[in-house]
């Protein structure tokens, strides 16, 4: 190794390829890994079309081919037109989650306290729906199109962290170099799909780093833990939605019924009571 070489430390596990017994690298723990070995690699690639896979992953191997051959310009200094596109929040389960994620992203911005962190979330095709940033990243986002609405898909900007999280349904973290647009070469990135209660990925969850992490294994956890808690926030809300549903449809039931029905409590309390029993008893149902 060369004198001098950066090393950086990303997090690491093993997951399944495509659902074949191919295995790779996606989200690595205490590897050690040579930034600038993968930026030569990454020059070598978009230049000639050869590869290293000894030094490239398998995941990012793959998927700088795919890139290649979707003709995504490498060097490209916008991602979309820079238009913001509130639209993707009409989405029903998008709305759920930007409002439900809120509290989230707050705490976690308040934890890490940087200029030098994004948090992000993304809907179930890569569309970003709510983000959160310095000022300052605030600016640098905005300059290179990276707004509410754009695309993080493979298909639209080629290699990075929440496209293939997608593509794979699995958390992944990637460093400068192997995202396949030079835009993103100085960012580490780190994505978690967001699940709901069927276990289907309905978002993800990013977190955008512009500096060296010292402690990767605590802001992994942080991003973690937040990911459960807007699955979980998920889940209450359906359990909620799915008895009021229940609810109303009982109460409908019981309003038009042909005869008159009246529920009460132990302690003789009226529960439920309908038009017909309203109208023999000349009761009037409180609003």
């Amino acid at each position: 190794m060369e004198k001098g070489r950066k090393k950086e430390e990303v997090a690491t596990g093993k997951a399944m390829h495509f659902g074949t017994r191919r295995q790779f690298s996606a989200f690595r723990v205490n590897e050690v890994y040579d930034k600038e070995e993968i930026r030569r690699c990454w020059e070598r690639f978009v230049t000639t079309g050869e590869i290293d896979r000894n030094t490239i992953r398998e995941i990012v191997a793959d998927s700088w081919e795919r890139s290649k051959r979707l003709g995504i310009n490498p060097y490209m200094k916008r991602i979309g037109d820079g238009l913001e596109r509130p639209e993707v929040l009409e989405d029903r389960t998008n709305r759920i989650i930007a409002e439900i994620s809120d509290p989230f992203l707050d705490i976690l911005s308040l934890t890490l306290k940087s200029s030098h962190y994004a948090i992000s979330i993304f809907d179930r095709k890569g569309f970003k729906i709510k983000s959160r940033a310095s000022g300052e990243l605030r600016k640098r986002f905005e300059e290179v199109g990276n707004v509410t609405g754009v695309s993080f898909s493979e298909e639209s900007i080629g290699t990075n962290a929440v496209g293939l999280a997608l593509i794979y349904d699995m958390p992944v973290q990637m460093i400068g170099p192997e995202n396949y647009i030079r835009l993103f070469h100085h960012v580490m990135i780190t994505a978690i799909p967001i699940k709901d209660t069927k276990s289907n990925t309905v978002g993800i969850l990013s977190i955008s780093s512009w500096k060296r992490i010292t402690d990767m294994n605590t802001l992994l956890g942080m991003a973690f833990a937040s990911v459960k808690s807007i699955e979980n926030s998920l889940r209450l809300r359906k359990a909620y939605e799915e008895k009021k549903y229940l609810a109303d449809l009982l109460e409908s039931s019981i309003e038009n019924m042909s005869e008159g029905l009246i529920t009460i409590d132990k302690d003789g309390r009226i529960l439920q009571i309908n038009s017909i029993s309203e109208e023999i008893l000349g009761l009037k149902k409180e609003k």
